[in-house]
């Protein structure tokens, strides 16, 4: 029998053909792995810029709306809250239930917040000037924008609604934003814990919308 060499016209197209096959399914899993890639937003892209009228939450602290919901503010915990169905802009909130304002009273419990038209504010004379307080500081404030003001004092007399009882002390923020104020008063009766620390932080995290 005569020996042969070589490879055969058959085989050598075989191997062509199966050298042909393999490259073109490398290619296809390359140009899939490709466009894979390419329709896969940036890390950059896929997180959304913060809304800068979206404040951030804080997540040591709760926060509480009224049921206009144009603002909000921190709710210390164990702290209750009361609204009026009435008046939507109106937040009470104080350490319990017996110290928390009434609606259509004159209370307005240990923290009473709200929003008003305008700019209710008052200027520093209305409280050096009335013999209605004593020991009065007036400093003034920006929160979250707003420009405002922070008045303490202590209540000197009575006045025909006889509240707050002579002794109280009490926190006024009035902040303005150039349409609407928003106050938050705080009222320590006379032998009453004083909150006045976790009153200054429930108004440092006041946010309006």
């Amino acid at each position: 029998m005569r020996n042969q060499k070589g490879f055969s016209p058959v085989i050598i197209l075989l191997i062509l053909l199966l050298l042909a096959v393999m490259a073109f399914a490398g290619w296809r899993v390359w140009g899939s792995k490709d466009d894979s890639d390419s329709a896969k937003p940036s890390t950059s892209e896929s997180e959304p810029a913060p809304d800068k009228d979206e404040p951030v939450d804080d997540p040591e602290l709760a926060y509480v709306r009224p049921p206009s919901e144009v603002y909000r503010v921190a709710q210390p915990e164990g702290w209750v809250k009361a609204t009026c169905a009435d008046t939507p802009d109106v937040l009470f909130l104080a350490p319990s239930t017996d110290r928390l304002g009434k609606c259509g009273s004159e209370s307005g419990g240990t923290v009473f917040a709200t929003k008003s038209p305008g700019n209710v504010g008052n200027p520093e004379a209305h409280y050096t000037g009335s013999a209605h307080y004593r020991g009065v500081t007036y400093t003034p404030i920006t929160i979250d924008g707003m420009n405002g003001y922070k008045a303490t004092y202590t209540t000197a007399t009575v006045d025909g609604l006889g509240y707050p009882p002579i002794g109280s002390q009490g926190a006024d923020y009035v902040l303005f934003d150039g349409t609407n104020s928003f106050v938050l008063v705080y009222t320590r009766l006379p032998g009453a814990p004083d909150l006045a620390a976790t009153v200054q932080t429930m108004a440092e995290t006041f946010d309006k919308f």
